[in-house]
């Protein structure tokens, strides 16, 4: 059933815009009819429509689509015999992982940021010894584990990062908690992807695609096979770290995990009968449950997925961030997001002049993306932040 909040947000008509390259048309679904891409948007999507390896390819940006630091963040779209490994870029298998508890008193939030700091390494901050999830997990499955600092990963798994990604406490409409997790493969990621990137330019050698910066040149063949794999295993390393953070946390604080839900955003799914790389996307094949966060003031949606093929089977994994990382501090204080959130009821401890860059003006608001998500995605409920820690730089 949609919440009582939500009605009157789903009379919506769908607008898109076409951006044609050389190779191919990116089709962008737009939140609203007045939000033409930004030209910065524009031109990544004509780059990449121009892309040999996009070449009758079905690309389709989400409506929360912003340029990112090749091509652009909130794209899914079609794989053929190529693929560029920097558009899933460092941070394969980043992904959200929620947890519900098995509570119903108001937590110790005092004691929760407290463990938090202590217990969770964030930012660009490993663990002293690695945790038994990653002495457990199968580092000799990668092909390119020569590349990895073996004990770099391992004192990496269990650690949150800094950016976007966050830890939060949640409360959904029937008054339950959840526990929730945002994080990747951390340094892992990065030595997978910049091994990959380096092949991929040094196979683009004598071709014309040799001249490009390598984080733009094109996988093929036995490189592309062995990249979807390692791809794989990255992202089994992020979910491995999501669920260590999340036991962590439930051990120390003495909670019960009820049922766990995990929604990735940054990998290739070979599932279906044709590859769908998601950059800042996530699977929304029908009857298939999804979660949308959207800031650290307004939540997270869940709903499930109606399976568009139009839109590649896939959802906006977020709001869309609008403002730069730097240009935050323009509009906004660090009081006085301290203050905003104080007024919507948030605990967040973590708030600074290193995680203002992360406050809820930075993104597009609920009423502008919710509303874009009718054709993919039937939202069914909110939760609600209670308590927030962003990681700061890293």
């Amino acid at each position: 059933m949609i919440p009582e909040c939500f009605s009157g947000c789903f009379l919506h008509v769908m607008t898109y815009f076409d951006i044609e390259g050389a190779c191919a048309v990116a089709r962008y679904y737009a939140p609203s009819s007045a939000a033409a891409p930004e030209p910065a948007l524009r031109g990544q999507a004509e780059w990449l429509a121009s892309r040999e390896s996009s070449r009758n390819q079905k690309i389709r940006l989400m409506p929360d689509a912003h340029p990112g630091k090749i091509g652009p963040i909130g794209l899914a779209m079609t794989v053929g015999d190529s693929l560029l490994p920097g558009l899933v870029g460092i941070d394969m298998g980043c992904g959200v992982t929620l947890a519900k508890l098995r509570m119903k008193r108001r937590p110790d939030f005092g004691a929760l940021s407290a463990f938090a700091r202590e217990q969770i390494p964030s930012g660009f901050a490993v663990r002293e010894k690695p945790l038994p999830e990653a002495l457990r997990f199968n580092f000799e499955r990668f092909r390119v584990l020569r590349h990895i600092n073996l004990e770099g990963a391992q004192k990496s798994l269990g650690t949150l990062g800094g950016g976007n990604h966050f830890l939060e406490i949640d409360r959904d409409q029937e008054g339950a908690f959840w526990l929730v997790v945002h994080s990747g493969s951390r340094r892992l990621g990065v030595e997978v992807a910049g091994r990959y990137m380096q092949l991929a330019s040094a196979q683009a050698a004598g071709t014309p695609d040799g001249k490009v910066p390598f984080e733009e040149a094109p996988l093929s063949g036995g490189l592309l096979t062995d990249y979807l794999l390692d791809l794989e295993g990255a992202s089994s390393y992020a979910e491995a770290s999501r669920r260590a953070m999340l036991r962590l946390i439930c051990d120390g604080m003495r909670w019960k995990m009820e049922s766990l839900l995990s929604i990735v955003h940054n990998y290739v799914d070979c599932s279906g009968t044709v590859p769908i790389l998601r950059k800042g996307a996530i699977s929304a094949k029908a009857g298939e449950p999804v979660a949308i966060p959207i800031n650290m003031r307004d939540g997270i949606l869940l709903g499930v997925g109606l399976g568009n093929a139009e839109w590649n089977e896939s959802a906006p994994h977020g709001a869309g961030r609008i403002l730069r990382r730097d240009a935050v501090k323009s509009v906004l204080t660090v009081r006085q997001l301290r203050d905003e959130m104080k007024a919507a009821g948030i605990q967040s401890p973590s708030i600074s002049a290193e995680t203002l860059d992360e406050a809820p003006e930075a993104y597009r608001a609920l009423a502008d993306i919710l509303p874009a998500l009718a054709p993919t995605v039937r939202v069914s409920a909110r939760l609600k932040p209670v308590w927030c820690f962003k990681g700061g730089k890293g």
